[in-house]
């Protein structure tokens, strides 16, 4: 059996390029037998044809014209889009933004279900929340993870509790985790939190003491 040829790189790229035009054409064809425009409603400018930031970037009141669609409020649809390539960015999970991090934090989410419980949870960092995605001009698809939020596991519940839904606080000393309202004090994470708590406050006082003696 006869084995094709070989190819180089550039060979191989005006194949691409020939198959995409071809499946472009396709699409328009399609596109011309449904009855659909060849253009759509500029999503910059909303189809006004307007600069969207007229007035907002500089001192001048005068209306610019929409840099995407030259003021006509309308683009033209670009078929097909090609991914030659996907690049993640960005980390689900990163460090809190508030210093110093707190392990443990009291929280009352916002759900009406819970009836203003407040619960004892970890302060895990910030978790993204969301993504965005965008285009390159080589074909690149670059999702980015965003949206980081405060994330707090909350043992009784078995579920991350983000920051924007709920109230929160950290939890530095006993008489913090005391003043949890609401809650079962005898559960047992709650018990060994507070273990934790008191034999960490009662060590920082007695290196404080002045009574004691350092080696």
């Amino acid at each position: 059996m006869t084995q094709p040829a070989p190819i180089n790189e550039a060979e191989a790229l005006q194949a691409v390029e020939a198959a995409r035009a071809s499946l472009a054409l396709a699409l328009d064809t399609l596109r011309i037998a449904r009855g659909q425009p060849h253009d759509e409603e500029c999503r910059a400018c909303g189809g006004t044809g307007k600069d969207p930031l007229s007035g907002l970037m500089s001192a001048s009141t005068e209306e610019q014209a929409c840099d995407s669609c030259t003021g006509t409020g309308r683009t033209k649809k670009a078929f097909p889009l090609i991914v030659t390539n996907l690049k993640m960015t960005g980390s689900a999970l990163q460090p809190s933004l508030f210093k110093p991090q707190a392990t443990w934090v009291s929280v009352r989410p916002c759900d009406e279900a819970l009836k203003g419980k407040t619960f004892l949870g970890w302060l895990l960092g910030e978790i993204a929340s969301g993504l965005y995605a965008q285009m390159t001009a080589d074909g690149t698809l670059q999702v980015s993870m965003g949206y980081h939020n405060p994330a707090i596991f909350v043992p009784e519940l078995g579920k991350v509790v983000f920051g924007y839904e709920s109230w929160w606080a950290a939890i530095n000393s006993p008489d913090d985790l005391r003043r949890i309202s609401d809650t079962d004090i005898n559960n047992v994470w709650y018990v060994r939190a507070l273990r934790d708590l008191e034999s960490a406050a009662a060590s920082k006082q007695q290196a404080s003491s002045p009574n004691a003696v350092s080696e």
